[in-house]
């Protein structure tokens, strides 16, 4: 069974947590093993507001938390934010 890591970006966990949920629920039913990650946030808030180090920092944290993930095996991640997706990049 493939696993997904789903990546909850802050705003949409502070503003839009049903959408977790939901997200997870699609995934389960395409028969995914479904984990969701704690204490995302891709540093984009921080790098917006000139803070640009720090975002950068807070991504890279962030990306190695999931990179230290991927030795349990094969997953996907999905990223519920394409500008945090992006920033990520």
């Amino acid at each position: 069974m493939k696993r997904a890591l789903i990546f909850v970006p802050c705003f949409i966990r502070q503003l839009y947590s049903h959408v977790v949920n939901s997200a997870a629920n699609v995934l389960k039913l395409a028969g995914m093993n479904v984990q969701i990650l704690d204490n995302d946030c891709c540093g984009q808030p921080a790098a917006s507001a000139g803070l640009i180090s720090m975002g950068y920092e807070q991504a890279a944290t962030e990306l190695k938390s999931i990179a230290a993930d991927q030795e349990r095996g094969d997953y996907v991640v999905i990223v519920l934010s394409a500008s945090c997706k992006k920033f990520l990049e």
